[in-house]
């Protein structure tokens, strides 16, 4: 009798475990979540991205031409900006290399697509507005409610860890809701 009640409650504790780390190997366990960049991790390297603001992002399913998951830009933070910018939910694209996308206003911008799981990480490609630049990206959980995302050489892709090829860039915490007082939809 006692050995059911260890192994019912040996299952009780291993399941949602289990069940969190599966999630994760399909798709992340990032579908449907908001996460937010933090400025104090020191991701933030060219000139205007050290002024751009801290963001949150959302994580959902991609639809339409995409696979995986998506991620796009819910909102900004007006208080560690130093753009000369009085509302930034007019803050718009102005160095994307396609010139009939530089009007459009940052937030509601798809950073992340076709996110897919390999080992442990989450592939795929990404776009930085502060920068104007897509490139491919690499992430991976560093506790429960972070993620750590690079960016390697090229000929090195995701298979390097953070270090001589790779560099870390950003470190995203995840939140359960966009912080009062942020501008966002």
């Amino acid at each position: 009798m006692m050995w059911h009640v260890s192994v019912r409650l040996a299952l009780l504790i291993l399941l949602p475990t289990l069940t969190t780390q599966v999630g994760f190997a399909q798709e992340g366990g990032l579908a449907n979540t908001l996460w937010r960049t933090q400025k104090e991790t020191g991701w933030k390297t060219s000139a205007t991205c050290k002024r751009s603001p801290t963001s949150v992002v959302a994580f959902t399913k991609c639809t339409g031409d995409y696979v995986g998951l998506c991620g796009t830009i819910r909102a900004l933070n007006p208080s560690d900006s130093q753009l000369q910018i009085t509302d930034l939910s007019q803050l718009s694209d102005s160095l994307n290399p396609y010139p009939e996308l530089r009007k459009r206003r940052v937030v509601g911008i798809k950073i992340f697509a076709n996110l897919r799981a390999r080992g442990d990480l989450l592939v795929g490609d990404g776009y930085s507005p502060c920068r104007g630049r897509h490139g491919k990206i690499c992430m991976r959980r560093i506790s429960r409610r972070q993620l750590e995302q690079w960016a390697c050489l090229r000929s090195v892709g995701c298979d390097a860890e953070p270090g001589l090829f790779c560099t870390p860039k950003y470190v995203w915490t995840r939140i359960d809701g966009v912080p009062e007082g942020w501008v966002g939809n």
